[in-house]
């Protein structure tokens, strides 16, 4: 997308604009008013508000801190960045100082609607004060704008992408069909097959294009029920209710969950203003955040390579299973990781003002502390490492260097993460931390032992036997292109455009993954899948640079072998076109045909749903595979991650109904995931095989201990907090389940005396 400068047209000024921002504000107020007599419009409240909460504040930001030389991209990803910071702040702010001013429930509609009015007329004043003598820098030129590219098929195609996405869920959760989803992963396949040969969709579509992948991929995981999927989300659903049901949020409940504002103020906003419940927020709203990232990615990438390797970076970035799987599910650090990409691309940014490049990084830096505790702790790694080798270099090589990781900004952000996790939900967070430190230290002698390693790093380093050999086999292809990719920006990094922060990033990333692979219990922290993909916002391209290199390096290969042959048989001699750097776009082709579609059609779990495989990856391609299945660890893998609607009224008839004070026996799957989310009850106690019930109680069944006779529970706790599960059968308690007193045909509440 073209940078929009001063000459951009004045046609929709500062005047025109604050009318609109006004108009929308008057706008959610009369939807409120409405909902307040009972005249609720299902589908215009949520629109609206979300527009106003999304855009209005980060655009007025923008125009106050007269930011015109921004792309399309930059605008739209800043804009909703700094309207999610701003969100927290006021909400915490107001969560903070309502009790002292008179206002017992701060996190209530009209308080938040009320607090938030003010904010944005401020910002309006601000803008028409700052930004009257100034163009728009969200709006295009109109006199530029060919209203033909509006009704051009690639942008049809595109916007199509996420409808497909959610028909096929809708196809999956009512008919049990999947065809639709398996023509979504054909369609993204075709798309990028297209960029790849510069054909059909223009660059400048390409922003929209990882918009709309992005969209499509995790709709169709966090759509494919009409409950909660996912493990953490459970829990974050918990505590977000937590705090819309009593409109505060007790921000001294001792729960690492509870001490992030992704997770508690962010939703509980958005629910109540948007008058819908919060668990459509996570699958609705969130998704449209969190794929901003690969967005704002791509324009960190297109700065350092060019267009179409910044497009494939960011779709290999996408095609990792975690970012549409594993992250549908856990909701803060989605918000986190937004911050990080905007972070990095600020970082990156050498035509913004310093001085308003500093107060863009603050808040996004800020804000992605109070947002995820891990992530905050890896990006302090990040940054004071970053900080150290810019130093040195800057010592060594007499540069005078000018960026944002200086040493004052490492220290302030060290400063914010210490800082909020040692005094926010009873410092449970910042333990952690010190636990798993500690952990480390003190089991170094472990070094040697492959079970200190999570079975994925040992699969890495080949001491196991993948389940699926050939899906196991892309995925270490492309480490090996990220690593050719390293190894050729470390030796010429004269031929290419990576800045020195960000050649040092990579750097850090591939210490990073080094550290998990070495420390023993070292990748527990977060889990290695976690951490590859959070590495990936910095290595990514160098996947797409390394294949291209390892091609080139190929085909001379081929070519000297070709000569060598033709001179020992002399009827073949005959002039052999020579390689050069001009047939470039043939070696990106064959990393995308080769490599790149074949791993996501394994990471998206298309190959085994079309093989039949008995361990499907996809619960939204593969639920019949999942059901079919007898594989106890298939079973469990599938019951925690979906949630079935005969649990879902079961936990809630149990809220309703159990006595005060009252204990909950269960597996641990339906303690820390059902019970939460829909029974609104805190974790209580794991029932284990040798269990002896002394106290009044109620023990609950899931679907997985009844129509498969199966019970998840823990075998340990070490200092790192890390559960470590077995399963046993349901049967090893029927001496305890004697007093039945619900049954749905899938869930069951026994009674204990």
């Amino acid at each position: 997308m073209q940078e929009v400068g001063d000459e951009v047209t004045k046609q929709y000024g500062i005047d025109k604009f604050l009318a609109l921002a006004l108009a929308i504000q008057l706008a959610v107020w009369g939807l409120t008013f409405l909902s307040a007599l009972g005249l609720e419009l299902p589908l215009f409240t949520p629109i609206v508000g979300f527009i106003y909460l999304t855009f209005v504040p980060g655009i007025l930001i923008l125009r106050a801190l007269r930011l015109q030389k921004l792309t399309i991209t930059e605008t739209v990803v800043y804009s909703v960045g700094l309207s999610l910071s701003l969100c927290m702040l006021i909400g915490f702010l107001l969560n903070l100082t309502g009790p002292f001013i008179g206002i017992s429930k701060p996190i209530a509609s009209l308080p938040l609607l009320t607090t938030m009015t003010v904010s944005v007329l401020i910002l309006c004043g601000l803008s028409y004060r700052r930004d009257r003598t100034a163009s728009s820098p969200v709006i295009i030129d109109t006199k530029k704008v060919n209203v033909r590219e509006f009704a051009s098929p690639a942008l049809f195609f595109l916007l199509l992408i996420p409808l497909v996405s959610i028909l096929g869920a809708y196809l999956v959760n009512f008919y049990h069909n999947n065809i639709l989803l398996l023509l979504l992963i054909c369609v993204i396949c075709i798309a990028v097959a297209l960029i790849s040969f510069n054909k059909f969709i223009p660059a400048r579509l390409y922003p929209l294009t990882i918009f709309s992948i992005a969209v499509a991929l995790l709709y169709h995981k966090t759509l494919i029920s009409s409950y909660l999927t996912g493990w953490d989300i459970h829990l974050e659903y918990y505590f977000s209710q937590l705090t819309l049901m009593n409109s505060y949020w007790d921000l001294a409940m001792p729960y690492a969950y509870n001490s992030t504002l992704s997770a508690t103020i962010l939703p509980a906003t958005y629910s109540s203003l948007l008058h819908i419940d919060a668990a459509w927020i996570y699958k609705i709203a969130y998704p449209l955040f969190f794929s901003l990232v690969p967005v704002a990615l791509y324009e960190t990438y297109r700065r350092q390579t060019n267009e179409r390797t910044a497009f494939l970076a960011a779709f290999f970035f996408m095609s990792l299973e975690v970012f549409f799987c594993a992250m549908a599910s856990l909701l803060k650090q989605q918000i986190a990781e937004l911050f990080l990409a905007l972070l990095v691309l600020l970082i990156l940014s050498r035509g913004m003002n310093s001085f308003k490049r500093a107060i863009l990084t603050m808040v996004f830096s800020a804000s992605l502390v109070v947002s995820h505790y891990a992530l905050s702790y890896i990006v302090a790694f990040y940054i004071l490492l970053a900080w150290l080798l810019l130093y040195l270099v800057s010592v060594v090589g007499k540069i005078r260097r000018v960026g944002m990781l200086t040493g004052a900004f490492a220290s302030l952000f060290l400063v914010m993460v210490v800082g909020w996790y040692m005094y926010m939900a009873g410092s449970v967070s910042f333990a952690h931390l010190v636990g798993i430190g500690n952990h480390i230290y003190t089991n170094i002698s472990d070094f040697f032992f492959t079970g200190s390693r999570e079975l994925t790093v040992v699969k890495l380093l080949g001491l196991a036997q993948p389940v699926h050999i050939i899906g196991a086999n892309f995925y270490r292809i492309t480490q090996l292109f990220i690593i050719i990719g390293v190894i050729r920006l470390m030796t010429k990094h004269q031929e290419m455009k990576f800045e020195l922060e960000y050649a040092i990033l990579a750097f850090l990333s591939m210490l990073l993954l080094s550290m998990c692979i070495i420390l023993p219990y070292f990748s527990e922290f977060l889990h290695i899948e976690r951490f590859y993909h959070i590495t990936l916002f910095f290595l990514s391209p160098f996947c797409i640079l390394g294949g291209e290199t390892f091609f080139r390096w190929l085909h001379k290969l081929i070519k000297a072998a070709w000569i060598k042959i033709a001179s020992m048989i002399s009827w073949l001699r005959r002039p052999i076109s020579s390689a050069s750097s001009s047939v470039s776009p043939i070696y990106t082709r064959l990393v995308v045909l080769l490599v790149l579609i074949p791993y996501f059609l394994f990471t998206s779990g298309f190959i085994y749903e079309l093989t039949g495989d008995k361990f499907p990856t996809s619960i939204s391609l593969s639920q019949t595979n999942y059901r079919r299945s007898n594989i106890e660890e298939v079973i469990a893998q599938f019951h925690s991650g979906y949630t079935f609607e005969s649990d879902v009224f079961s936990a809630r008839w149990l809220s309703n109904f159990k006595g005060k004070g009252s204990n909950v026996y269960s597996d641990v799957l339906s303690l820390w995931y059902i019970l939460p989310s829909y029974g609104l009850l805190y974790p209580s106690k794991t029932i284990y095989p040798d269990t002896e019930l002394t106290d009044n109680g109620y023990i609950y069944l899931s679907r997985l201990n009844v129509a498969n006779s199966l019970m998840t529970v823990p075998v340990e706790r070490d200092s790192t907090n890390d559960e470590h599960t077995f399963n046993y059968a349901t049967s090893e308690i029927s001496r305890l389940l004697q007093n039945k007193i619900y049954s749905n045909g899938g869930s069951e509440v026994y009674l204990v005396r």
